[in-house]
């Protein structure tokens, strides 16, 4: 999720960036590929290891979790 805000200038300002952690696997041996919350995978905490070094735990938007943004970006 990414907050922007669009001044009469029409210059643009990132007001905040979150992120909704997810996974895509296959199911059986269909072409098609699922997109999932990694809140739903048996490997949940393994993948939040991985990936609260590169965007902080602070960023990430929780399961149920409103997304707030300021009032700028409305």
């Amino acid at each position: 999720f990414l907050g922007l805000t669009f001044p009469e200038n029409g210059e643009a300002w990132v007001n905040g960036v979150r992120y909704a952690p997810a996974f895509m696997s296959r199911k059986g041996k269909t072409r098609s590929l699922l997109v999932s919350s990694i809140f739903k995978s048996s490997l949940k905490k393994k993948l939040l290891r991985f990936l609260q070094p590169f965007f902080g735990k602070e960023r990430i938007v929780l399961p149920g979790e409103k997304v707030i943004t300021n009032a700028e970006c409305e």
